[in-house]
């Protein structure tokens, strides 16, 4: 991926420049991925340095009743689209170069995220505001089939700042809400505990958390495993998992670029 010829607090700043015109506009406009994720860690944000976790990208979300306004937007904005990107996926995804710093694309999904597995977003944006809920984006970060190492650190700097709780809380990862969506499709229900396992293997190998930061993170990671298990299955996810790893259960993804 091309870098970016700016800070992370630049990046940022664009990013909320966007959702608040958006916001003044009338639409909403919500921030994904890493730059949600430090918006939302600030009694742990020190971790991301440590990590060697700077910003790569700048995702944004909204509905997709909100397509033909994001074109003209952008481009008062001064932004380039990119014509072959938007022209293929213009109808789930859109991306435009930032008029000013070198390498920073501003990447525009509608309604949903659509790789391994669809993470939905309808009427989900409205529960957080300048970004998506910590929900939203632990499912983004495990929905990666091939996860790495980048998104392992942003989860487990997430499950140090957040708990998991129920019914939604703005500071914490709702398991109510993740359990009926995994709870009726087997395919993202195995990705996603995959991945939540790694998370935890993971950490232990690194040295940016501390001892006492790692049980912490583990007791989280654990305590989302459990309820994730014990939760209700629907018919179609029993099924389903009789079949297991034998069928594919998630979506090849083609990269256009990094992915949060």
């Amino acid at each position: 991926m091309e870098s970016i010829n700016a800070s992370n607090e630049q990046i940022i700043s664009v990013g909320l420049d966007l959702v608040d015109k958006a916001q003044k506009a009338g639409w909403s406009l919500r921030l994904l991925g890493a730059v949600a994720i430090r918006m939302h860690c600030v009694k742990n944000r020190s971790l991301f340095d440590r990590a060697d976790r700077p910003i790569t990208d700048l995702d944004v979300i909204t509905y997709s009743q909100h397509k033909n306004t994001i074109q003209s937007f952008m481009e008062r904005e001064n932004y380039v689209g990119d014509k072959y990107i938007n022209s293929i996926y213009g109808e789930t995804r859109q991306i435009y170069q930032h008029p000013a710093i070198e390498g920073l694309k501003v990447d525009i999904f509608f309604d949903a995220l659509r790789f391994c597995h669809v993470v939905p977003f309808k009427n989900r944006l409205e529960l957080d505001y300048p970004t998506i809920t910590m929900t939203d984006a632990l499912l983004e970060k495990m929905q990666i089939v091939k996860i790495n190492a980048k998104d392992l650190k942003d989860t487990i700097i997430m499950f140090l700042e957040h708990d998991v709780s129920t019914p939604f809380e703005r500071e914490s990862i709702d398991s109510s809400y993740l359990s009926g969506l995994l709870g009726s499709d087997w395919g993202f229900y195995y990705t996603v505990t995959e991945n939540l396992n790694k998370v935890i293997a993971y950490m232990h190998e690194q040295t940016f958390v501390n001892e006492q930061q790692k049980d912490l993170v583990e007791v989280r990671v654990n305590k989302l495993l459990a309820i994730l298990e014990e939760a209700p299955k629907s018919v179609k996810w029993r099924l389903r998992s009789k079949i297991g790893t034998k069928v594919k259960w998630y979506t090849d993804v083609e990269e256009t670029g990094d992915i949060f």
